[in-house]
């Protein structure tokens, strides 16, 4: 499907006069085309025809509350013009004046088809220059927002922390939150297993989860955790979706995503079907702006978890320890 709305003034002209003179036209043609409309809308009022809505036009019930809170109260004539024919898959070609819904008529129908077949790379938005190119980055992001909101009974912290005792505050939440169970979320295979060795020289039930184990130690990690032999699953975002795990209480970002939607899929883990839950997001000195855009997203500024920091201290020895420990066994068995 390829969507083409383009204004007026990106028309291409012949050099020279004739650029006036199609100049002229275009304003004559503008005047006129806004004489039709306003006429047409006169005789629909005078007939007492029913003005199109969102939901008219196809569009997922999602997208039609979206275009509601934003207060797009009705679509324009682009986007009752094109969208229909959008989301079925079609190509679209459209050519309007600035300012008459262009953005709508095709970002509305690439998100519509996103609902329905959800995928991390999907459409590609072309347009001149940088500032535009933001403003419609922020129309998408707009139309979006209300689809990425957390739940009520979700308690969200973020806990900013020198890498250098990562580990050691991660040993200290274990221990203030013990008796729940946890999901604790890595950026790559290689940490979730690097994080779960250290957690389990420590005597702490833990089990990792990634995308280079085969189908059969994947399924035997999660029953594992299911069955509430395991306690703490280290995973990677193989578990942020699609994974049947009925409850979990508390989820932490060990390592910030690098995509801001994919911290919402991690913290739907928790808190599900009305429990309550918490989510506790790492942020180090080198995670500042990644965080940042997930508060963006969120729309919202997270409150920080407190710690005493001489009683996460007190365990930087037997972390230290413990990290030896899982040092020998990864040189043991790459030997």
């Amino acid at each position: 499907m390829k969507i083409s709305v383009l204004t007026k003034s990106q028309k291409s002209t012949d050099a020279g006069e004739e650029d006036e003179e199609d100049d002229g036209d275009d304003k004559e043609t503008e005047n006129e085309s806004d004489d039709d409309a306003s006429a047409a809308d006169e005789d629909k009022i005078e007939n007492g025809d029913k003005a199109l809505t969102w939901k008219d036009l196809g569009l997922n019930e999602t997208l039609c509350k979206a275009c509601d809170e934003i207060m797009w109260k009705a679509p324009s004539k682009i986007q009752k013009e094109a969208i229909p024919i959008a989301i079925q898959g079609k190509d679209v070609i459209g050519l309007v004046e600035t300012g008459s819904g262009k953005t709508g008529a095709f970002a509305l129908p690439i998100l519509h088809a996103l609902l329905e077949n959800p995928q991390r790379y999907f459409a590609l938005v072309l347009t001149p220059p940088r500032e535009l190119a933001f403003q419609i980055g922020e129309q998408f992001e707009a139309l979006v927002s209300n689809k990425y909101q957390t739940v009520d009974q979700l308690q969200q912290y973020y806990l900013f922390i020198p890498v250098k005792y990562k580990d050691v505050y991660l040993v200290h939440i274990l221990n203030e939150l013990a008796g729940n169970s946890f999901m604790i979320f890595c950026s790559t295979c290689n940490n979730t297993v690097k994080t779960a060795l250290m957690l389990r020289a420590l005597g702490l039930a833990a089990i990792p989860l990634h995308g280079q184990m085969s189908q059969n130690k994947r399924l035997a990690a999660l029953n594992k955790f299911k069955a509430k032999n395991r306690s703490i699953l280290i995973s990677t975002d193989v578990a942020s979706r699609g994974l049947d795990i009925p409850h979990v209480d508390v989820v932490v970002n060990f390592d910030i995503p690098t995509h801001s939607k994919d911290y919402i899929h991690r913290v739907e883990r928790t808190a599900r079907a009305g429990r309550s839950g918490q989510a506790i997001t790492m942020v180090s000195q080198y995670d500042i702006e990644l965080y940042q855009r997930i508060e963006h997203l969120l729309g919202k500024q997270l409150p920080l978890y407190k710690c005493e920091e001489d009683e996460v201290m007190a365990l930087q020895e037997r972390v230290a320890e413990a990290q030896r420990i899982r040092n020998s066994l990864r040189v043991r068995a790459s030997a």
